[in-house]
């Protein structure tokens, strides 16, 4: 009953204009009871690139750049994260991203000496998470990054490369700690 009530939910919700999706998602942002998730996720389905199933967003969560970002299916993202999809965002399933992470596809550039760094171009720089991924609280993603499946980025940790399968770092910048064991003992 409740999946049917979702989709009913997301079907209305798709035919509203963009900006309404978007200005009813920001009304919804500041709570954090569960139906208030099941809104969210209704409103926020058609506004991602991509948007798999089974979704939740934590309150007070920020998207920039919207179509810009890919969500694969159960993934959370709790309490105040902030994801800008400008240069690309692809996120795989069965991740779980904690409170206070932020990810961008994109900085500043200063090539330019003619210009203030201000005003200097933005760089598009895709950001790839893969499957079965556990992103601690606090951590930061820049642009060029990947993370590949199965992998734990520890909390307050800096990631600005290529993280390994099967494997947990963590620190600023992330450093491969150990791999994770993937025999049953």
């Amino acid at each position: 009953m409740k999946k049917f009530v979702i989709k009913i939910l997301v079907l209305i919700i798709s035919i509203l204009p963009r900006f309404i999706r978007i200005f009813f998602y920001d009304l919804l942002k500041p709570f954090s009871q569960p139906i208030f998730q099941i809104l969210r996720f209704a409103v926020t389905k058609h506004l991602f690139q991509k948007c798999g199933d089974n979704i939740v967003i934590g309150s007070n969560v920020t998207f920039k750049n919207w179509n810009g970002i890919k969500l694969g299916s159960y993934v959370s993202i709790h309490e105040f994260c902030y994801l800008d999809g400008y240069g690309g965002i692809l996120i795989g399933d069965k991740v779980s991203i904690a409170h206070n992470c932020t990810i961008m596809s994109s900085s500043h550039t200063y090539s330019q000496p003619h210009l203030s760094i201000r005003d200097n171009p933005v760089a598009k720089e895709k950001v790839e998470i893969g499957n079965d991924i556990w992103i601690g609280c606090n951590v930061r993603i820049l642009g060029n990054s990947i993370i590949h499946d199965r992998a734990v980025v520890g909390a307050c940790s800096l990631v600005n490369k290529t993280i390994s399968a099967n494997s947990i770092y963590y620190g600023i910048p992330a450093r491969f700690y150990k791999n994770i064991n993937l025999t049953n003992n």
